[in-house]
């Protein structure tokens, strides 16, 4: 994952007792939407694939955009979903914050995305200023990300397909230049 996406999750390990501790619930989130289907890949199938199913609905609910007839399929979905997982974990895991999961949909379908709306960018405040003052590279926000380099950089060229992927990934991604696209 990217510097600063979630703490070091390695360090919330406790492999003797087989238990995560001390995760914010960012962290948790990392967990569940990135970490949660490889964690599992190893488990037979009909436990592994409700972990995976679990884990791509909080990837399409924390996506950036939001359609309402996904959002139908999922508030449909996640009620299979959640059966599937009743079948293979024990009742003692079940709260209520397992089933509020049926009810986050329909939060989405009125109040729109939901990193808009989570308590996340209050938890985690920039750790890094990687733009510098130039208020030309601080105003397109493809390049206002926060983060660090690696500290094992190497300098290489781009292919020529590794650039035009990039070029593309800019003229999708960078919300100002939408206009010149249309």
């Amino acid at each position: 994952m990217p510097d600063g996406y979630a703490s070091n999750l390695g360090k919330r390990v406790d492999i003797e007792r087989g238990i995560l501790h001390g995760m914010k619930s960012h962290d948790c989130h990392a967990f569940m939407e990135q970490l949660l289907s490889i964690a599992f890949c190893g488990l037979p199938e009909n436990i592994w694939k409700p972990m995976t199913e679990i884990n791509l609905f909080f990837k399409d609910l924390c996506s950036s955009t939001l359609r309402v007839e996904n959002l139908v399929r999922m508030a449909k979905n996640i009620v299979v979903i959640s059966n599937k997982l009743e079948k293979i974990l024990s009742p003692g895991f079940f709260d209520v914050m397992e089933h509020l999961l049926i009810h986050i949909v329909h939060e989405a379908l009125l109040g729109g995305p939901v990193q808009y709306r989570w308590m996340y960018p209050f938890e985690r405040p920039n750790r890094h200023d990687a733009t510098g003052n130039d208020p030309a590279v601080q105003s397109l926000s493809i390049f206002n990300q926060p983060g660090k380099g690696s500290k094992k950089r190497t300098l290489r060229k781009l292919t020529e397909k590794e650039k035009k992927s990039a070029e593309l990934h800019v003229l999708l991604n960078c919300p100002k230049v939408q206009p010149f696209l249309e």
